[in-house]
């Protein structure tokens, strides 16, 4: 009966892991560029009671006797399907059709990268993340600029009462061999990890790299009715833990009786 009741909770905790990701996807469903996660499990250790095939010289077994201790989560990441693309006519607002992030300097010196590319300029004409990071390397809007274009490979060019058109400067966007494992650390910010591989730097729309769309942001991929169906599938799973947990103990207290009557 041990066993059961110890099985039985590693199953209830793997399932508030899952529903604490999922809980996270919802109240992220309006956040710009936020990618949904996905929550694995595997199986714990196994206790052999009897070997398949049996000992050296008896008769073979077909199957032998194993008796599992339960589940543990075995990874939790977000999944770097694009969103929707929502158009804003913002002259800073960047949308990456296709793979990369941008990169942006933390007031650490240390660079991050977010797919969130509704850029702002702070009060030196520097182009700035939502959270007031700079983009790397650098784009300084000069004063009296009347209009900013920017290309699908990144080229931004302004037209200014003094100079007319010229180009400023060039966007650039990383990407990484495995994106999943990046570190979130809010803001809608993630850091490079040993698994996620180096950044590889370049233009956009070059060696695998999306190109830019202008006036628009990428919203959330998460899709509520796939939430909805896994959280109300996370909660059917709880609960027949629990009801394991509960038959489990109504045994225990039955065998623990038996003497008394």
């Amino acid at each position: 009966m041990i066993k059961a009741l110890s099985t039985a909770t590693t199953g209830m905790q793997a399932q508030e892991a899952r529903l604490d990701q999922l809980a996270a996807d919802m109240a992220n469903m309006n956040t710009t560029a936020y990618k949904r996660g996905r929550t694995e499990f595997q199986d714990l250790m196994y206790q052999t009671i009897k070997e398949p095939g049996g000992e050296a010289g008896a008769n073979q077994a077909p199957v032998g006797v194993q008796v599992g201790s339960g589940v543990k989560v075995a990874a939790q990441y977000a999944v770097h399907e694009q969103g929707p693309t929502k158009i804003t006519n913002g002259l800073l607002d960047l949308v990456i059709n296709g793979d990369g992030f941008f990169p942006v300097t933390l007031p650490n010196g240390q660079v991050a990268y977010t797919r969130d590319g509704a850029f702002k300029l702070d009060s030196t004409g520097r182009m700035v993340s939502s959270g007031g990071y700079p983009i790397v390397p650098g784009i300084q809007i000069p004063p009296g600029t009347a209009s900013v274009t920017i290309s699908g490979t990144g080229e931004v060019r302004v037209i200014t009462s003094a100079n007319g058109e010229q180009t400023i400067g060039q966007i650039q966007t990383v990407n990484f061999i495995n994106p999943g494992a990046m570190r979130k650390i809010g803001e809608n910010l993630a850091l490079a990890s040993t698994a996620s591989g180096p950044p590889v730097q370049g233009n956009p729309g070059e060696n695998g790299l999306g190109t830019l769309q202008q006036g628009a942001v990428e919203g959330s991929n998460v899709k509520p009715t796939e939430a909805v169906m896994d959280m109300i599938t996370t909660q059917r799973t709880y609960e027949s833990n629990a009801r394991i947990m509960s038959v489990g103990d109504q045994m225990w207290a039955t065998t623990n009786n038996i003497g008394n009557r």
